[in-house]
């Protein structure tokens, strides 16, 4: 039987004075939640991982850290390697999935451009497979 599902994670990168306050971020319980700010209006937050680092160049190491992460490790770090991470210490995935009973934050397979917010930053989508479980 051929598997049409679909996952992705979309890779967010934002800067948080600790781990709370990361996880107030995503969990909604503080002001300015990710899900206002990243405008993905259907996020299920039970399929978001955060991790706060202290240090930019453990920024590698936070992408081992997240479920999944041995499917985009290696697209995660190409996007990653760019980009300048002085002003962020805090890695966020959204996990996506489509398939034909049910979807999990179908939005990140939609967005063209997320907006970016002065502390956010949308650094993009990477589709994966899974290995048969």
């Amino acid at each position: 039987m051929l598997d049409n599902t679909k996952y992705a994670v979309s890779v967010w990168l934002t800067h948080k004075a600790d781990n709370e306050s990361l996880q107030g971020y995503i969990e909604g319980s503080s002001a300015g939640t990710f899900a206002q700010e990243s405008k993905l209006s259907n996020l299920q937050t039970d399929f978001v991982e955060a991790i706060f680092f202290t240090n930019p160049a453990l920024i590698f190491d936070a992408i081992d850290k997240v479920s999944y992460g041995k499917y985009f490790r290696s697209e995660c770090v190409k996007m990653l390697y760019p980009q300048q991470f002085a002003s962020y210490n805090s890695l966020i995935i959204v996990y996506g999935r489509i398939d034909a009973g049910d979807s999990v934050n179908p939005e990140i397979f939609e967005a063209t451009l997320f907006p970016q917010s002065g502390e956010l930053k949308y650094i993009g989508l990477i589709p994966f497979t899974r290995d048969s479980e």
